[in-house]
């Protein structure tokens, strides 16, 4: 029986650094997933990695770019680079 993405199941680990220097912000993130299916290369396993920069406008908004390194697909080792622009607020 072939397994659907409905069926499939995956365990992530995710490792964090980061630094703060007064409102800027510089995160690294690490994430290694164990699947129950392909994701990456035809193996069961895959990981990602991305880099955040974030500066506190005020208490409520904080913009941030953030640059990863992510799978193409499960059946090959490609991989491509993802920009992410975006504005967090607080609440």
């Amino acid at each position: 029986m072939r397994k659907t993405r409905d069926d499939e199941r995956t365990n992530r680990l995710d490792g964090y650094l980061g630094y703060r220097f007064n409102d800027w912000r510089v995160e690294y993130d690490y994430t290694q997933m164990y699947s129950d299916a392909l994701k990456y290369n035809n193996k069961k396993t895959n990981y990602e990695h991305n880099v955040a920069l974030s500066y506190r406008i005020n208490p409520s908004f904080t913009p941030y770019v953030e640059v990863g390194n992510v799978a193409v697909n499960s059946n090959s080792d490609a991989r491509q680079t993802r920009y992410r622009v975006g504005l967090q607020y607080h609440f």
